[in-house]
């Protein structure tokens, strides 16, 4: 019998409508794999399979609420959503939950999709990000997207904050510190060698005339700032939302080049890959097309 979920909260933004339920998994669950058993093309859109859909994942991020919005409800649309998203892409081996949710953050955010990206801002909370560890993604937003892109994104993902601590009490983030290191430009050089082999990174072709510095400005701020002053992200988790944030935008040789830094740290091809196949639910199926090709060039699978 389907668990009963509290009433979800929410809260109208524009003409957007967004839940704030609140609620939290088993970290077990959400920290390895969610494998189904199910398959839409042995059973279709089954009963048995949005039961599992929705009770194993849809309601724990978002609350009992109709998948497309108040006005989408909860009709066949969105029940075959649901099965689809859920039960058949969040079923899949390779990629454990509470990384998918980051990236899919990481998606929304640089696409500043305001329809969809407070509601999921407020479910990667429930999945055990905190709130600094958000503002450090919407930080790296910056260098993919821009930085008109990053602020909108943080604006955002502030007012989910602080309308969650309304409801359940929590404290603000600390945020992160406001100390720096002079030899933050020496420490830069060694993420970049960590994750491209070259103390440049993936900044090592650029055509700049000699003696220009522009890119050793680049490196300190990417991989000194934004990867080694703002480390609560998990490295591996922050090198997939760059490879996601780029191909949902079409950035593909930069999502190429970053495929090989995964590659470097030790992260798998599967990984990758199902953070690539997450990309098709939110930027759409081409830009993942396009960098499955680019995985199978830069990482070819085992004959």
């Amino acid at each position: 019998m389907a668990v009963v979920k509290p009433k979800t909260e929410m809260v109208a933004q524009g003409h957007h409508v967004h839940s704030l339920y609140v609620g939290e998994f088993d970290p077990d669950f959400i920290n390895n794999p969610h494998v189904t058993s199910r398959s839409m093309h042995n059973e279709g859109f089954s009963p048995e399979f949005l039961d599992e859909a929705l009770e194993q994942v849809q309601y724990p991020l978002f609350g009992r609420w109709g998948l497309i919005g108040e006005k989408g409800g909860n009709d066949i649309y969105a029940d075959r959503c649901s099965v689809y998203i859920f039960g058949q892409y969040y079923g899949r081996d390779g990629l454990d939950l509470k990384t998918r949710g980051l990236l899919v953050v990481s998606a929304l955010g640089v696409l500043m999709r305001e329809g969809v990206l407070p509601t999921w801002t407020n479910a990667c909370r429930n999945l055990g990000w905190s709130e600094d560890q958000l503002k450090e993604l919407g930080a790296v937003i910056s260098h993919v997207g821009g930085f008109p892109v990053s602020r909108g994104s943080l604006m955002m993902m502030d007012e989910v904050f602080e309308k969650r601590r309304n409801i359940t009490g929590e404290q603000a983030g600390t945020g992160p510190s406001r100390e720096t290191r002079r030899d933050l430009y020496v420490e830069a050089c060694k993420m970049a060698e960590t994750l491209f082999g070259n103390p440049d990174g993936d900044f090592d072709d650029i055509s700049l005339p000699k003696g220009d510095n522009f890119r050793k400005q680049m490196v300190t701020w990417v991989f000194g700032y934004l990867f080694t002053e703002r480390n609560l992200i998990p490295l591996r988790a922050k090198v997939l939302s760059v490879i996601v944030m780029s191909t949902v935008i079409g950035r593909i040789k930069m999502a190429r080049r970053w495929m090989g830094a995964a590659k470097r740290i030790g992260l798998s091809r599967v990984e990758v890959q199902e953070s690539i196949l997450t990309t098709a639910l939110y930027g759409g199926w081409p830009a993942a097309n396009e960098a499955l090709e680019a995985l199978a060039a830069e990482w070819p699978t085992q004959a």
